[in-house]
């Protein structure tokens, strides 16, 4: 990843994806359940990239295959419900 930062930036990114990795992939969630969340989060950004990558790293930190599957199945419910609601212009205040 940090080869693909220009030459001027890639000391500032390798420090930035030093304390990502220790700061929240490794802090307050266990990092089995930081992997899940990212598997999540990358499905919903359709991230060709992340989805293998946080899925391998999941199944490092102990994830079995019902969980990952589970994860993707959140991000599609999310997804689904938000192009429900967004299409059809729901009313905020009704909704909320």
């Amino acid at each position: 990843m940090i080869s693909l930062h220009r030459l001027a930036n890639q000391a500032a990114a390798s420090a930035y994806y030093k304390a990502v990795e220790n700061n929240v992939f490794n802090g307050a969630i266990p990092l089995k359940y930081a992997q899940l969340s990212a598997i999540s989060a990358s499905v919903a950004a359709k991230c060709l990239y992340c989805i293998p990558a946080h899925t391998a790293m999941a199944k490092a930190a102990g994830a079995t295959d019902e969980e990952i599957k589970t994860a993707v199945a959140i991000a599609a419910d999310v997804g689904l419900n938000s192009a429900m609601l967004y299409g059809n212009q729901f009313d905020m205040d009704t909704f909320m």
